[in-house]
């Protein structure tokens, strides 16, 4: 995939990934559960994340996905928020293991809450995997995840 779409990637994503190896090291810590690349990975993209000028991207966040990072995910998310968060903030509630793990997270509450999704919910409705506490309207962190 990551070969045949090399093109249709963004500059920067076309930029990091130019090298054959470099595709190697992030197909192999994505989606080959490979222990080194994914720590070699991890590691880039977090000193990436903790680069102050360094643009935010959407393919930066969502590595940490991909990477079954949760911590970093959200962390990236509120330190460098992308064109595009939205994409990010449905992945939360992906019916993946990785979505689970994001939801069981324990910054999850307030991550959903400083990014506005408590408000959302309260407007418009909550989603399958997440409830009030009975009683409340789920602010303050009064919600549970599955």
């Amino acid at each position: 995939f990551m070969q045949d779409n090399y093109k249709s990637l963004g500059p920067n994503e076309q930029e990091d990934l130019r090298s054959p190896i470099s595709r190697w090291f992030v197909f192999n810590a994505f989606f080959g559960r490979n222990w080194f690349a994914k720590r070699i990975v991890s590691r880039t993209m977090k000193k990436r994340m903790n680069t102050p000028d360094a643009q935010p991207t959407l393919i930066s966040a969502m590595g940490f996905y991909y990477l079954d990072d949760p911590e970093n995910f959200m962390r990236n998310i509120l330190a460098k928020p992308p064109a595009y968060a939205v994409y990010l903030f449905a992945l939360c509630f992906d019916q993946s293991e990785r979505g689970a793990r994001i939801r069981a997270h324990p910054d999850f509450p307030a991550f959903a809450e400083k990014i506005g999704m408590v408000r959302a919910w309260q407007k418009y409705g909550w989603p399958d995997t997440v409830h009030p506490t009975p009683g409340t309207d789920g602010s303050n962190l009064r919600f549970t995840c599955s």
